[in-house]
């Protein structure tokens, strides 16, 4: 069992470390981490690297994050620097504040927020907050940085992987909003 006391989210831990705080946090899980398991839950960044090594060395980044249900992942518009996968659970995401709150969605295992992060920490966007109990994998902008340095090939295919979601988001959002706006 890996102690996680010691891994700050910019030290590099080993990958079971992922495992180890799943353990602890819900009860556990037999099986060990793998790079496999990884490119099941999230396929669209996955797929964008050309080698397990080049996997392994992103999920060596990452630090495993425990969150209660009703814990505040984001804050609308409050400060904003990491990127997180979403490796078990669920999420409510919202926009706005107190009675101006919109709920618009949930995300669950497979899925991320914070793209944004990777190319310039700042607001977020939206609130997201843990609907039930989730482990998150985490990964801050300075954190990625250092992947940059360390393995170039790797930090490149995430962002490849994050530039392709943040353009279907936009072509989505266009696609809905200008028929909204057009009519009369």
């Amino acid at each position: 069992m890996v102690n996680l006391s010691t891994c700050g989210p910019t030290q590099d831990y080993p990958v079971n470390a992922i495992w180890a705080t799943k353990n602890t946090h819900s009860g556990g899980l037999a099986m060990q981490p793998t790079v496999d398991e990884f490119q099941r839950r999230f396929k669209a960044i996955a797929r964008r690297f050309t080698s397990t090594a080049q996997l392994d060395a992103l999920l060596r980044k990452m630090t495993p994050t425990p969150m209660s249900a009703g814990t505040k992942v984001t804050q609308y518009l409050g400060s904003c620097s990491t990127l997180y996968f979403v490796w078990d659970g669920s999420l409510s995401v919202s926009i706005g504040t107190g009675a101006e709150s919109v709920d618009i969605g949930t995300l669950g295992a497979g899925e991320w927020i914070g793209e944004v992060t990777l190319i310039e920490p700042g607001p977020a966007s939206a609130t997201v907050t843990a609907a039930q109990d989730c482990m998150l994998l985490a990964l801050p902008h300075e954190t990625f940085r250092q992947l940059q340095q360390d393995d170039p090939a790797s930090a490149s295919a995430l962002l490849h992987a994050i530039s392709l979601r943040l353009a279907e988001r936009l072509r989505t959002t266009g696609t809905q909003v200008l028929p909204s706006t057009c009519r009369g």
